[in-house]
């Protein structure tokens, strides 16, 4: 099956004038424009930074018996795994070197080149490469954390590009600091009113965004965190199923600084909703969405749209808004596509949602599941591609992706409007990995960008490389009721036979 649609040009077209739709396209309606504040503004931040390399060795584990990986360094420079026989406890390996146990894992760089962790009460940083440590209990680490779970500390942060580390130092008056990481340079941030509470680097790494609290009135010197604070490790060795901590809200709205790279400028965002890029977008108190930029507003949406962000792109100025004052159908909400100076409704209509999604690592393509029906969305060409009902979009890559469509894999190419079946007969609780655009499942190892299947690897792998090495259990691969086991080893993906 081919999909008839227009090439897209290799600059978008002009905000304020989207292209028609070629024929065979879904129907798209666009929607009168939002006045905006003076020229439409034509600056685009910076293209987030593509993940630095270290050149690091990969990690093996020699043992045998039941294990659990728990976390993994970019390339597989590290690994933190747990033996499940007997009382299991996180241990970090590192190529080359005895497995160190640890008492808690609180962060890591995108390079795979540092870690923060616990051991024996004491905050340490340490150069995965040269194992050269820098205590940072010493130097005031408010190693206070909170229950969210799934990410990293509450008071860390490493930047996109593995250079710069962001922490918070306790005091009287609590501090944030940035760490020049190849240097030990350090520089206090002024200029943030009340106790920061989370730390995050938007995805160019040119903005640090700050989450503070004031403080209590009622107690001076002292500030209610709006989620509780964890007593026990972040890390703790997983079970054979999931589990995460609830923690009820205790009203208490931050508010966010951001803060430049260089440390030197802190600017106080009212009425923030996300970072994009430099700027950031806000949420006005009747629900309006604004991007502030150079100090001015420009709409995005408006009082009556009550917009949630599903996805926000600051390198090509758009976002998927998800607009929940739907009064028609009020569990399920549009979707429209949206920029400084343009609006265009997609037609489709998705589940609502309660918070905003922050950007990430920039993507053509964005996957939406509107009830039963699958469909693409083209963000440089502004227009939405459907598939089949039941398929689903695994990963993307420039202007293809690839899909499970039943037992088979399908490549799609939104470019040229064609689909190929690279492979038949997945079995149906495969496992999935993906790695940039390189994407396992099950045993087979395809490359999204490529559309190829690069081979296959022994059984159901852990984690990938950028390279397509596959982590694999060589005792067994993981079941419903049994941990996989080691050793665990890197294996490249054998080529399919050409005979």
């Amino acid at each position: 099956m081919s999909f008839v649609l227009g090439c897209a040009s290799a600059t978008p077209p002009p905000a304020t004038a989207p292209p028609a739709p070629p024929p065979g396209a879904p129907r798209q309606r666009t929607v009168t424009e939002i006045p905006s504040v003076g020229k439409t503004p034509t600056s685009v931040p910076a293209t987030p930074p593509a993940r630095p390399s270290r050149s690091l060795p990969l990690t093996e584990v020699a043992d045998a018996g039941p294990i659990s990986l728990e976390r993994m360094g970019a390339d597989g420079a590290w690994l933190v795994v747990c033996r499940q026989d007997g009382a299991p406890h996180p241990e970090l390996a590192v190529n080359g070197r005895d497995p160190e146990p640890l008492d808690d894992l609180l962060g890591w760089d995108p390079t795979g080149g540092f870690v923060v962790m616990r051991r024996a009460g004491v905050v340490w940083l340490v150069d995965v490469a040269t194992d050269a440590r820098t205590n940072l209990s010493e130097l005031g680490f408010d190693d206070r954390d909170d229950v969210l779970d799934y990410r990293q500390h509450r008071a860390l942060a490493f930047d996109p590009t593995g250079e710069i580390l962001a922490y918070v130092r306790k005091g009287h008056a609590p501090t944030v600091v940035l760490r020049t990481l190849a240097t030990g340079a350090e520089r206090a941030v002024t200029g943030i009113a009340g106790e920061p509470w989370r730390l995050a680097w938007e995805g160019s790494g040119a903005t640090l965004v700050v989450e503070s609290v004031p403080e209590d009135p009622a107690r001076p010197g002292h500030a209610d965190f709006p989620v509780h604070l964890r007593k026990g490790a972040r890390l703790a060795c997983s079970g054979l199923l999931p589990h995460f901590h609830v923690s009820a809200d205790s009203g208490v709205r931050p508010s966010a600084v951001l803060v430049r790279r260089d440390g030197l400028g802190a600017r106080t965002a009212p009425d923030f909703a996300l970072p994009f890029g430099e700027d950031y977008v806000a949420r006005g108190a009747d629900g309006a969405l604004a991007l502030v930029r150079a100090g001015k507003r420009w709409p995005l949406t408006d009082a009556e749209c009550g917009g949630r962000v599903l996805l926000a792109d600051p390198t090509r100025n758009l976002l998927l808004v998800s607009c929940t004052n739907d009064k028609v159908r009020p569990k399920r909400v549009g979707v429209e596509l949206v920029g400084p100076g343009f609006r265009q409704e997609l037609g489709v209509v998705v589940q609502s949602m309660a918070l905003d999604r922050w950007p990430e690592t920039p993507s053509r393509l964005v996957p939406l599941y509107p009830g039963s029906d699958v469909l693409l969305v083209d963000l440089d060409a502004r227009r939405t591609l459907p598939l089949r009902p039941g398929d689903r979009v695994l990963a993307t890559s420039g202007a293809t992706a690839l899909v499970r469509r039943d037992k088979a894999l399908v490549w799609v190419d939104a470019e040229r409007g064609t689909e190929t079946q690279l492979f038949d007969g997945i079995a149906p609780f495969a496992g999935l990995v993906v790695e940039g655009s390189l994407v396992a499942v099950g045993s087979l190892v395809v490359d999204v960008a490529a559309g190829r299947v690069l081979g296959t690897v022994p059984g159901r792998p852990l984690a990938l490389t950028a390279g397509g090495e596959a982590l694999v259990p060589e005792g067994g691969f993981r079941t419903n009721d049994t941990f996989a086991r080691g050793p665990l080893r890197w294996r490249a993906p054998v080529p399919p036979s050409t005979e």
